[in-house]
Order: structure tokens, then C-alpha cells, then sequence
């Protein structure tokens, strides 16, 4: 039987920046994964936005966060050879007169916040930002796990495959046998029986890949929907947000809905390359699922990273790395395993 650390099961945003803090750590890791060819991570648009919302408030802790994803992708940059991450300033545009009288209203920075803020006609420019392009990352990553032998290429069936004792996890069927197992499944993890009853509010994203010949502005653009610089004349368009079909099917609806709000922000004509959808894992608190179960201590879940997921995972791997290595203490913050779905 083959044995390791750690395994995890999910091979997407989550459970590919666990698996590099893990294995920077000194741990063993193999990474339970099919690879399907459509997941929320593989689509996400990867933006770093550092004033979000309807209310267009700094994102919470964006300055450490910042500093920590920064350091993290050009870290992985640099071990896989691939370019994925870029800084670039982000241009929002005021939907409305209502909006921009909000903002310049209720618009007030910490006085220690790193983020910068520009007024445009129309909408303001801010700065630090970026863009990782998480299908780009997780390629890369996974290319590097599969040249160390480290990519189990399976679907986990539960809970049939998985064995618990005081000893440690096994897979008997995979011929697999860990100190833990750790589940990084996304919106699949709602149907996952080890998982205790948690606060999923999965959502449906759509998300164009769009020809802009001659659209020249690539820095990253919001009104509604976003538009975002991929390479050439190649952009991303979204999002789109439904809670009632949670499936990976592709609409008419949901490409007219992200076309009318681009329609505005680009000059040129506009040719749609390509429609995908996935279900984002997110949860009704709107904060993560991260630590070790309560009743089950060999198994632990990294979930819930939602839309700032590109900028939260590398703090929030890191944590839950080495808590799971250490022992050390997970950010009272960001504990929702307890809390939040159990309640207390």
C-alpha cells in the first residue's frame, strides 16, 4: 500500500495551494484528483480587487493579503517555469450618478491600507491589484505534481473508499494510506457524508472567452460585469450568479446577461470564443471552511474560498498547513468549522 502525510482529494484552487505549503513544509503529499475538464477553479477569473462590493468597501485585510498571494504565485512561478500571475491596476466604473454619490460619500481608506485610489472620469483606478490565471497555475502545478509522482489520478467514491482509525486513513481500493485526508472538493463537498452539516450556498457562474480586436484597454474593468485582459485580443467576461440551477451547463440567458453589460465598456466588435459554467463553493457566512473535523481529527477540509478565492487560499493553505504539520493555532477569524456549522 502506498503511504504519504497527507492526502487530499480535490486538485483545484484549494487543494493545489495545500498541496505546495504541505510539501514546503516537509510533508508527503499525494493529490486525489480525475482532473475534469470544467471546475469552478479552472474558470474562475482569478481577480485580486482591492475595493469591492455593491458598497465598494477596501477588501478586509487586503494588505496582508496581497503581500502573501504576491509572494506565493511568484514563488511557484519561478519552481514550474510558467508566468500566471500579473499586477495590474483595476478600473471601476460607477454604474450610475446614485453610486458614485455613494461612494464619494462613505468612501474613507484606513490611514495604514497600502491600497491607492485614483478617481477616472466615470469611476476611479486602484491599485495594488492583479490577476492570476488559475487555469494557467493549476496546469502548472499539476504538471509539476505529476512529474514527482505525486497525482493520483481517481474519483473518490464516499464513503465507501475511505477507512478511518486511530492510526491514520485508508483507501484500500486506491492502495492508499495516509497520517490524514484532507478535502478540498469545492461545491462537491456538500454531498460529502464526512463533512459535518456546514452553510453551502453554492452559485452558478458563467463566464465568456471573448475576441476584441480592437479593444485596447487591458487593465481589468468592472460595471456590473468585469472584463479582463487574457493575452492578444483575448479577454475574459462575468460573471454571472444563479442559486436555483446548479449544474455545469452553459445559457443563453447567462451569455446575454454578461454580453449587454460588456456591450458598453468596449469598443469594437465582439466575438464569443467560448461559454463555460461551474457551481463556486461558497457558503452562506461568506467566510471559509478550514481545520480539522471535531469528531473525526484524521480528517480535515479547506472549502468555501468563494470569489476571492485566488487571493485568500495562499494565507489561508498556509494556515491550515501548518496547523495540520504543527499543531499551530487557525485565525479565530476564519474558524468557521466550529462555529459556524455547529452553530456555536
Amino acid at each position: 500500500m502506498r503511504t504519504a502525510d497527507y492526502l487530499i482529494v480535490g486538485g483545484g484552487l484549494a487543494g493545489t495551494t495545500l498541496a505546495w505549503h504541505l510539501l514546503d513544509i516537509g510533508a508527503t503529499v499525494l493529490l486525489i484528483d480525475p482532473d475534469p475538464p470544467v471546475s469552478s477553479s479552472k474558470i474562475a477569473a482569478g481577480l485580486m480587487t482591492p475595493v469591492t462590493g455593491k458598497r465598494l468597501v477596501a477588501s478586509a485585510r487586503f494588505g496582508r493579503l496581497w503581500l502573501q498571494a504576491l509572494a506565493f504565485y511568484r514563488q511557484i512561478e519561478a519552481r514550474t517555469g510558467v508566468g500566471f500571475f500579473r499586477e495590474t491596476p483595476m478600473l471601476r466604473l460607477f454604474a450610475d450618478g446614485v453610486e458614485r454619490d455613494g461612494f464619494e460619500t462613505r468612501h474613507r481608506l484606513p490611514a495604514d491600507t497600502p491600497i491607492r485610489v485614483e478617481p477616472v472620469a466615470d469611476g476611479f483606478v486602484m491599485s495594488p491589484a492583479g490577476r492570476l490565471d488559475v487555469a494557467a497555475y493549476l496546469a502548472a502545478s499539476r504538471e509539476a505534481f505529476r512529474s514527482a509522482d505525486r497525482i493520483v489520478r481517481e474519483t473518490l467514491v464516499l464513503p465507501d473508499d475511505v477507512a478511518v482509525d486511530t492510526d491514520g486513513v485508508r483507501l484500500p481500493r486506491l492502495g492508499l494510506r495516509a497520517n490524514s485526508l484532507i478535502f478540498c472538493e469545492g461545491a462537491a463537498g456538500r454531498s460529502n457524508p464526512f463533512l459535518p452539516p456546514m452553510d453551502f450556498n453554492p452559485v452558478k457562474g458563467e463566464i465568456l472567452t471573448l475576441r476584441l480586436p480592437e479593444h485596447s484597454e487591458l487593465r481589468p474593468i468592472h460595471r456590473g460585469v468585469w472584463l479582463a485582459h487574457r493575452h492578444d485580443d483575448i479577454f475574459l467576461a462575468g460573471s454571472t450568479w444563479d442559486w436555483d440551477h446548479l449544474d455545469e451547463i452553459p445559457t443563453h440567458a447567462g451569455r446575454e446577461t454578461i454580453l449587454a453589460g460588456i456591450r458598453p465598456l468596449v469598443t469594437g466588435p465582439i466575438e464569443v470564443v467560448d461559454h463555460r459554467a461551474a457551481v463556486r463553493p461558497t457558503l452562506r457566512s461568506m467566510r471559509q471552511a478550514i481545520g480539522r473535523l471535531p469528531d473525526r481529527p484524521r480528517l480535515a477540509v479547506l472549502n468555501g474560498l468563494g470569489s476571492r478565492g485566488s487571493l485568500l487560499v495562499p494565507w489561508l493553505a498556509e494556515m491550515l498547513a501548518q496547523h495540520l504539520v504543527r499543531n499551530a493555532e487557525i485565525d479565530p477569524e476564519v474558524r468557521i468549522l466550529t462555529r459556524a456549522v455547529r452553530g456555536a
